[in-house]
């Protein structure tokens, strides 16, 4: 009696632990599956961090090759005011000197925009 009791108790607890294996077997991929996914959403995550860098870095080296390209042509066109700017009849000295004066120093800060958006 007693070795068919126990070899009942064998089946039934190998078919206990059979039906609980299986099931660990199932979470257990199901977990993996979630941890892989958790992780390749993490990655895009920081990969979408890294495009809105370079987006901002982008814009700010477009904004400034804007202002050069800009800077430039008005400083030519300031170079050419000062070394070709005709003006017509006397003029009164201190008017000339004011003239030349802030063509002068416009000249200067457009070079200074020019250089300065180069290494922004």
């Amino acid at each position: 009696d007693a070795m068919v009791l126990l070899e009942a108790f064998g089946l039934a607890s190998k078919e206990l632990f059979d039906y609980n294996r299986e099931n660990y077997k199932f979470d257990q991929e199901q977990r993996l599956e979630r941890d892989m996914q958790r992780v390749e959403m993490q990655i895009n995550r920081f990969d979408l961090f890294r495009e809105d860098i370079e987006d901002l870095v982008k814009l700010t080296v477009d904004k400034m090759d804007m202002y050069h390209i800009v800077g430039a042509l008005f400083l030519s066109f300031t170079a050419l005011v000062y070394c070709e700017g005709i003006i017509n009849g006397p003029q009164p000295p201190f008017f000339l000197g004011q003239y030349f004066l802030t063509v002068a120093a416009s000249f200067v800060y457009l070079l200074l925009a020019v250089w300065l958006s180069m290494y922004a």
